[in-house]
């Protein structure tokens, strides 16, 4: 198959993909806006006119750190593997993570688009693998902490949601922390990678889609060597650990701080229905464990059906729907589209230097 039938693939399974999430947007809004015979586009705009914009500035600062804090992370990684990286290579990274991410189920497309964008830009597959696992490690150890943490202050919230979005908390809360100790079962035991990898082989050899299995063995056999000492690099330098966990922290309550931006944007701190800023992050951490929850591309439905189950006893009811819609349209719609629109435009550069020979 040539490259340009690839492109064309991979092209037409981003449509395929976007095309799903428009559809299950349009479908989830369809629901909510018939329930709330109230609500109208003209009525958004009139409160999006009325919001404090130094406070949505924040906002939207927030969104675009959430981007850049991951982009840190992965380039102090591969630098300690001894790979020298551009910030603007980092961002990519970042950028094509939470881009593939949004578009596809369980967020699964974003580290293999990460591993693509790190061995185009000359980062050796077993330490783009090495790199993106203990990335994706140190993502879920935040998230763990953050659940641990609100369950530990406000334990009480989570009595707040309807019953069927705490069954969703519940069970974000042990994916995440199975996914979390899978991925240290493969940095500590790089054998289990080895044998999914081998089974993956053989099973395609089997069906003839592998025709020389002996060399793929063989050249999965130098790969893992190579992604276990990268591991080992990785796993002996402490403050590295430290740096990608405070990192990865700081993305998720960046993400987190979008909502208490628009929150106090739209003048509720100062009403009757005010609660304190830790409150929100409470209620968010909550939430941000309930649409992990979920296989479906962005959470689509479950995370607006979890901010309006936990927010609607303090906000008025004619302000919790325009200030969901700002909130979700900063922190998923907008995102995916500046990290979208990013990776694309370095994609054409890096494919053009390529073809230039650069």
């Amino acid at each position: 198959m040539s490259k340009s039938e690839n492109s064309s693939i991979s092209l037409k399974k981003q449509l395929l993909n976007i095309g799903v999430v428009v559809l299950l947007t349009a479908v989830i809004f369809a629901i909510i806006f018939g329930r709330n015979k109230n609500f109208s586009f003209s009525v958004f705009f009139n409160f999006l006119g009325g919001l404090n914009y130094y406070y949505l500035t924040g906002a939207f600062l927030c969104m675009l750190l959430f981007i850049v804090f991951e982009g840190v992370s992965l380039k102090i990684i591969l630098e300690n593997m001894g790979f020298k990286t551009k910030k603007r290579h980092a961002m990519l990274y970042s950028a094509s993570d939470i881009y593939y991410s949004a578009i596809t189920p369980s967020a699964t497309g974003g580290q293999p688009a990460s591993v693509y964008y790190m061995r185009k830009a000359g980062v050796s597959g077993s330490a783009a693998t090495a790199a993106v696992t203990f990335n994706i490690f140190m993502y879920i150890t935040s998230i763990v902490f953050i659940a641990a943490f609100v369950f530990i202050v406000n334990p009480m919230s989570f009595f707040k949601f309807d019953l069927i979005y705490q069954i969703l908390i519940i069970a974000g809360a042990l994916i995440q922390g199975s996914i979390m100790l899978f991925c240290f079962l493969l940095m500590k035991k790089p054998s289990i990678l080895k044998a999914i990898a081998k089974g993956i082989f053989t099973f395609l050899h089997k069906i003839r889609i592998v025709k020389s299995i002996d060399s793929r063995l063989k050249s999965l056999d130098n790969t893992m060597n190579e992604y276990k000492n990268n591991i080992d690099l990785i796993l002996s330098n402490r403050s590295l650990a430290l740096k990608s966990f405070v990192l990865n922290l700081l993305q998720r309550i960046s993400q987190m701080a979008i909502s208490v931006f628009v929150y106090l944007a739209a003048g509720l701190a100062s009403g009757p229905h005010s609660i304190s800023v830790l409150q929100i992050f409470v209620l968010q951490s909550y939430c941000l464990l309930g649409a992990n929850a979920v296989p479906i591309p962005g959470a689509a439905g479950v995370s607006e059906g979890l901010y309006l189950s936990a927010f609607y006893s303090f906000m008025p009811k004619e302000v919790l729907l325009n200030c969901m819609m700002a909130t979700r349209g900063i922190t998923y719609y907008i995102c995916f589209i500046i990290a979208g629109v990013y990776t694309f435009v370095c994609h054409i550069i890096m494919t053009l230097k390529f073809k230039k020979g650069v």
